[in-house]
């Protein structure tokens, strides 16, 4: 049995049994990992406070190689997401990348440049002006990561560069065809030119450059759409993300001027 040392994201946590947890935590050197967290949920617990959802913690865990699920030995708070408690649009947002990181990624397979992909994104997430740029620069990151980065600066036929007002995007070609190129009757995602901008911009610029930007919403949402088409075909993440379903109601009900939780009592 090792006694092995390093920092993640907590990006998943279930009781288990009266006193204690297991947590999924996504770390720089391991990946994600499973630990339970003997007695964490009593009261005087080391460990309890340290394991909140999206905390960002220095741990020290027993790794034994037949277990599926390792012992946690400590944890320290190195950082809490999000900042503003009860914002819930922040924390929807963190929520689904974290929720999205648990279900694409395997166990134990260490991928360090998207760990601080991930950090990254959390972080920007806190402060950014308009926070659905930072979870969908992430999903780009990751399809980019795991070798599904799309063709998006030149028409897959002519090989000419983005122009005109529409593009038509195929998932299964990786890529788009300009107006001019787009084959009859293709069923192709037509899609704003501007949202491949939008696109190349979240593709080519760090996580902290898209803090103070703001696109607009007819741009930004075929391209959130466009993503998750992309997403879907090339993995098997059929199932919208609970964080981002609960969000779609939570916009509702704001748009109709309705209190939030109004039904619950």
């Amino acid at each position: 049995m090792a006694i092995l040392k390093t920092e993640g994201v907590i990006i998943r946590s279930v009781d288990f049994r009266e006193s204690s947890k297991i947590i999924t935590c996504y770390t720089r050197d391991y990946g994600k990992i499973a630990l339970i967290a003997k007695g964490a949920k009593r009261q005087k617990s080391r460990l309890g406070g340290a394991l909140d959802l999206l905390n960002q913690v220095a741990i020290v865990f027993y790794k034994k190689e037949t277990r599926d699920v390792q012992t946690l030995s400590h944890a320290e708070i190195l950082h809490s997401f999000p900042v503003e408690q009860g914002d819930l649009q922040r924390l929807s947002l963190a929520l689904a990348v974290a929720e999205f990181l648990d279900r694409a990624e395997e166990k134990e397979h260490p991928n360090e440049r998207l760990y601080v992909q991930l950090v990254a994104t959390l972080r920007a997430i806190e402060r950014a002006k308009q926070g659905e740029l930072a979870l969908l620069q992430f999903l780009w990151r990751w399809l980019e990561i795991s070798g599904f980065k799309p063709k998006l600066r030149h028409c897959l036929r002519c090989a000419r560069p983005l122009s005109g007002r529409w593009v038509y995007f195929s998932e299964e070609k990786g890529g788009y065809f300009c107006e001019q190129c787009v084959p009859a009757g293709a069923g192709f995602a037509r899609i704003p030119a501007k949202s491949v901008e939008l696109l190349l911009f979240l593709r080519d610029n760090r996580a902290e450059s898209i803090v103070p930007v703001r696109f607009q919403k007819e741009h930004l949402i075929p391209a959130m759409d466009v993503t998750w088409r992309y997403l879907r075909y090339h993995t098997d993440l059929s199932r919208d993300l609970k964080a981002l379903s609960f969000l779609k109601r939570l916009k509702y009900e704001e748009k109709n001027g309705s209190p939030l939780y109004a039904e619950q009592k």
